[in-house]
């Protein structure tokens, strides 16, 4: 529903496939003979704009620009985002529920900033998942071990006839990661 004299939307969206937030794959006779998929809400949200700010509230898609390798394209955060823009510069947050188990939610802080052309995109970003230690259940995780992401994601479109290419890079770095090796969720000998 888009009433576009308000500038309001709701929208409400379905996907095949399993509980996994990171992909919306169905693979029939995965765990039973001959079974059938499953259709899921992937994403329900209420969208207000004002003048060059974006409202959103629900789980919706990624608004954050990314590469598969930090953030897969099937992700939809739930929480409310915020969006503003400036002619090509733009500064996205957000804050997020991550996990909820008996009234207690690991929550996500982000925010993100950069500029998009429209044939180049350079964004900076910081994702903070807090009370995370809360929620996993690992024996030698360090008590002081965060989730705190810095990136940098850039991006450039080249048009052709009959193609585009769109060379990116990504690169980010876990800023709460301390310990020792083998304390990390990996466990074994990785360094966090």
């Amino acid at each position: 529903w888009h009433n576009s004299a308000e500038n309001w939307k709701v929208a409400a969206g379905l996907a095949t496939g399993g509980l996994d937030g990171a992909t919306t794959n169905a693979t029939y006779s995965d765990s039973q003979i001959f079974e059938t998929g499953d259709i899921r809400l992937d994403y329900a949200y209420a969208e207000h704009k004002l003048d060059n700010i974006t409202l959103i509230a629900g789980q919706h898609k990624n608004k954050f620009y990314s590469s598969m390798a930090l953030w897969d394209g099937d992700v939809r955060p739930a929480g409310f985002t915020g969006q503003m823009k400036f002619d090509s510069m733009f500064v996205t947050a957000g804050y997020f529920q991550v996990r909820y188990i008996d009234r207690d939610i690991a929550r996500m802080a982000a925010a993100q900033m950069g500029v998009d052309t429209g044939d180049l995109v350079a964004a900076v970003g910081y994702y903070d998942v807090n009370r995370v230690d809360e929620f996993l259940d690992v024996e030698n995780l360090d008590p002081d071990y965060k989730y705190q992401i810095i990136d940098f994601y850039t991006q450039y479109t080249i048009k052709m006839d009959s193609m585009t290419i769109m060379p990116l890079a990504h690169i980010f770095y876990n800023a709460g990661a301390k310990g020792e090796p083998g304390q990390s969720v990996g466990g074994e000998n990785l360094d966090p």
